[in-house]
């Protein structure tokens, strides 16, 4: 039985299925070859569900999340781990002298340490790629899920984030609870996730947003509606604007929706690489700010 991730229960409607060798061939025939047939062993095809209570789109099953191997590889390429980001500033701009800060999925710990300088505040990273754990320095990063670490340290911050985390969670209910728990009451939860209401929308078949990357499709919608089943008080909502290195992205993947695949890989896209593309870029970049970028950024209260 297919339950949400979310509220555990199965008030939830199938939508579509995707050929778990499209996935399988997509990883291999990639820039790193990897092989992920393992996770969808026994499998055929993956599902994707709407949780219709709180709106989120999920895969199925729950068991075709990527292990700590496929992000290792993941980690190998320059452009997964960028170490400061749109919502990473947007974020230090919450912080209070003296706020305790935790961030859950922190990387290598680029945020963390950034702000522990800067604004000279008490931070702690969960992190579970075990090559970047440490307990020395000022900023201490631990490898432990949030769900453990959050009972153990109940409303101790001030400020939980997480960044690009919570579409990789099949579970979550748990993590959710998790990040309340080690909040103090009245701390702010900053969560920022892919906007799937933006231009990745258009792509229902990206490889890096689907399993074993990506377990949810978050909109502003689900995640409003995820505030509401935790009790929790939206602050606000941020909508990244279109960023200088999602311009091709962003031009392809429209280019495909209003003209079509064939069109644009046979006309369109010899036409941007052999001059159209001196005429889109400034065309973007003066309407960068108007234009939905990547990631939307929630800012909720306890």
């Amino acid at each position: 039985m297919v339950v949400s991730p979310i509220t555990g229960n199965s008030n939830v409607t199938f939508e579509y299925d995707i050929p778990v060798q499209y996935i399988i061939d997509g990883w291999k025939q990639g820039e790193l070859k990897i092989d992920v047939s393992k996770t969808f062993k026994d499998l055929s095809k993956i599902e994707v569900y709407k949780c219709n209570e709180t709106g989120l789109r999920f895969y199925a099953p729950a068991n075709v999340a990527g292990d700590s191997r496929f992000y290792e590889r993941l980690q190998e390429t320059d452009w997964y781990y960028m170490p400061w980001k749109w919502e990473h500033q947007l974020t230090a701009q919450f912080i209070k002298p003296n706020d305790k800060v935790l961030e859950v999925g922190c990387g290598r710990g680029d945020f963390i340490k950034r702000i522990a300088s800067e604004n000279k505040v008490e931070c702690v990273g969960l992190e579970l790629n075990e090559s970047v754990a440490t307990e020395e320095g000022p900023v201490k990063i631990y490898n432990r899920y949030i769900e453990d670490y959050g009972s153990e340290h109940p409303g101790k911050f001030d400020l939980v984030c997480s960044f690009q985390v919570l579409e990789h969670i099949p579970s979550v209910g748990s993590f959710m609870e998790g990040q309340i728990n080690a909040l103090k009451e009245g701390g702010l939860l900053i969560i920022g996730v892919p906007n799937n209401d933006a231009f990745i929308k258009y792509n229902k078949m990206e490889l890096l947003n689907m399993p074993p990357h990506h377990m949810g499709l978050w909109t502003e919608k689900s995640l409003r509606e995820l505030a509401e089943y935790f009790n929790l008080k939206v602050k606000s909502f941020h909508f990244e604007p279109l960023q200088p290195h999602h311009y091709n992205y962003y031009f392809r993947l429209t280019s495909e929706h209003y003209f079509g695949e064939y069109v644009y890989s046979k006309v369109i896209r010899r036409m941007y690489k052999y001059g159209m593309k001196h005429l889109v870029t400034p065309y973007l970049k003066s309407r960068a700010n108007r234009i939905k970028g990547h990631t939307i950024l929630a800012v909720l209260q306890k």
